[in-house]
């Protein structure tokens, strides 16, 4: 024979386990609300980061070309050094204008010294010392003029090209100039420009030349036209 016993509690012990129920209802709340913060503040932080390393990226610095000694560059010619395409032999004008005792124009006669302009030296982040060189021909008239880049020095002293920044003919056109600047981490030159097919003696468009160093080469030239007429 089963038998069933009803419990019966007194109003003190339900109260009781109200307040027992109430508490327990109110420490799950609170601790799911911890949770739910924090798991919010990991997912905030972790959207952060990325952002943050965005936005030191766009606003770090661009390598800088620091000016310094010529270091191995000390004993080099300048003047004696072979500069490709310098020489104007292979345009249709000044064809005869030679430059350089490699100048295509050697055995015309019509061959003229190298005029070194400017050299100067740098040092870029991360990268090995340049030797950047303006020339020109030193033909007693108003002659282009050419920048390049090296950046070493050969076992027989010659230095090795690293690049070719400006050509005696640039986008069709003469550009003559006396100096550049170095600045952060660009190069700028102001230059007078005459049509490759116009005489030589007569530019007609100036403006400034901008190279920059973007942590491997030089890119450019940019350049800022106006008419000089």
């Amino acid at each position: 024979m089963s038998r069933t016993s009803e419990m019966e509690y007194s109003p003190e012990q339900l109260h009781e386990f109200h307040e027992r129920t109430v508490r327990r209802g109110t420490q799950l709340r609170r601790r799911r609300q911890v949770i739910v913060s924090g798991t919010l503040a990991l997912v905030l932080i972790a959207a952060a980061i990325p952002i943050a390393v965005l936005s030191r990226s766009a606003t770090s610095p661009s390598p800088t070309l620091a000016v310094v000694g010529a270091g191995q560059y000390a004993d080099v010619a300048w003047h004696n050094v072979e500069y490709p395409g310098l020489n104007f032999a292979t345009t249709q004008y000044p064809h005869v204008l030679g430059c350089g005792t490699n100048s295509a124009s050697t055995r015309t006669g019509y061959v003229f010294p190298v005029e070194v302009q400017q050299v100067s030296y740098v040092q870029p982040l991360g990268g090995p010392r340049l030797a950047i060189v303006l020339v020109r021909c030193r033909a007693g008239s108003p002659t282009p003029s050419s920048l390049y880049a090296f950046d070493d020095v050969k076992a027989n002293g010659k230095p090795h090209l690293f690049q070719v920044l400006l050509p005696p003919m640039a986008l069709q056109t003469f550009w003559y100039a006396t100096g550049f600047s170095l600045s952060g981490n660009q190069i700028a030159m102001v230059a007078r420009g005459a049509d490759a097919n116009a005489p030589i003696c007569c530019p007609d468009v100036s403006g400034v030349m901008h190279w920059h160093w973007n942590g491997a080469r030089f890119l450019g030239p940019k350049i800022d036209l106006h008419s000089t007429s």
